[in-house]
């Protein structure tokens, strides 16, 4: 890992809204390439605002990070390293 990479992408993520930080996602996750992200359009965010619907209204999300992760976070933050 790269902490200026980390620093950076920490900042824009900051700066972001929550929505389109999980679009962003979405779209890093399922594009084959890099270049495909020119080739999104208007019906692809109709798209992502659906799935951000039904992430948003599921009973067992909770939020990007699953709990195992949560968990993790916590008792590293307990350590105070984070």
């Amino acid at each position: 890992m790269k902490m200026e990479n980390i620093k950076e992408l920490a900042k824009t993520l900051y700066k972001a809204n929550y929505k389109d930080v999980f679009a962003a996602i979405i779209v890093f996750e399922k594009l084959s390439y890099l270049q495909d992200i020119e080739d999104l359009t208007d019906g692809d965010t109709e798209t992502l605002e659906e799935i951000y619907k039904k992430f948003m209204d599921s009973k067992t999300i909770t939020g990007l990070l699953n709990p195992e992760i949560n968990e993790i976070i916590e008792e590293i933050e307990e350590k105070g390293t984070i």
